[in-house]
C-alpha cells in the first residue's frame, strides 16, 4: 500500500471538520461538523466513503501507546 497524499484534496476551511472522501481519496464527498453528517451526506453521493478528520495543518499527530 503506497502513502496517501491529501494535500491536493483538503482545504483550509475543512480544519475541524469531518470529511467523507471517496474510497480511491481523490475527492471530498461531504463536509459536516460532526461525523454523523458528513456520512449521512455523502451517503448519497459516493459508495462506501472514508470520514476523515481533519486537524490543522501546521500541527503534527502522533498517536502514542502507553
Amino acid at each position: 500500500m503506497s502513502p496517501v497524499d491529501l494535500t491536493k484534496v483538503l482545504k483550509q476551511s475543512y480544519v475541524g471538520k469531518w470529511v467523507a472522501l471517496s474510497p480511491d481519496f481523490k475527492r471530498v464527498c461531504a463536509v459536516g461538523n460532526t461525523a454523523s453528517e458528513a456520512l449521512a451526506k455523502a451517503i448519497k453521493k459516493c459508495d462506501n466513503p472514508i470520514l476523515h478528520k481533519v486537524l490543522p495543518f501546521d500541527k503534527a499527530f502522533a498517536p502514542v501507546s502507553l
